[in-house]
């Protein structure tokens, strides 16, 4: 299980320094079948 912060989750809301970075491992993740979790509060 991966869990995701604040900051890893802006990059991939916002268009900044490191979003594209963020994606790709993102979706790297989800292809390997990662599970990815965050705080309840990253969906508010």
């Amino acid at each position: 299980m991966i869990v995701l912060d604040a900051s890893f989750i802006a990059k991939l809301v916002l268009e900044e320094e490191g979003s594209e970075d963020a994606w790709l491992l993102t979706r790297s993740w989800i292809l390997n079948g990662e599970i990815l979790a965050a705080p309840d509060i990253a969906f508010s």
